[in-house]
């Protein structure tokens, strides 16, 4: 094993006193591993104090910090309502989709359902 990684670890804080009793003893699993094993906490929403935390809490010494601010320049959120015909809705989408090929930058999709993403899928 080269890493223990914890993704969101700000959950380790947040959730570990009460939610998720086991969030709050990661840590202890710091002893079962040698010491060339490196822990690895991520999370994109953690102030300085819950930074703090989760490195107590798992026990982390000299950790590095990698810290960015949130603001991404590149990453444009936009919410489109969708009409009950997926065709009119995603058909915009999926002729840019066709035309650029490869080259059409990286969307992401999010649906309410399960349904609602198979009939997507379907679609495209």
């Amino acid at each position: 094993m080269i890493a223990f990684v914890v993704d969101e670890a700000h959950c380790v804080r947040k959730w570990g006193k009460e939610f998720r009793k086991d969030f709050s003893k990661l840590g202890d699993l710091r002893g079962f591993f040698p010491p060339s094993v490196h822990f690895m906490a991520l999370t994109a929403t953690a102030s300085k104090s819950t930074r703090n935390e989760v490195i107590r809490i798992l026990g982390m010494k000299k950790p590095v910090l990698v810290v960015r601010p949130p603001d991404k320049t590149n990453i444009v959120y936009t919410v489109t309502e969708k009409s009950d015909d997926l065709e009119s809705t995603f058909a915009p989408l999926v002729e840019e989709l066709r035309s650029t090929r490869q080259f059409m930058e990286q969307t992401i999709v999010f649906c309410r359902t399960y349904q609602d993403c198979s009939n997507l899928y379907l679609y495209i």
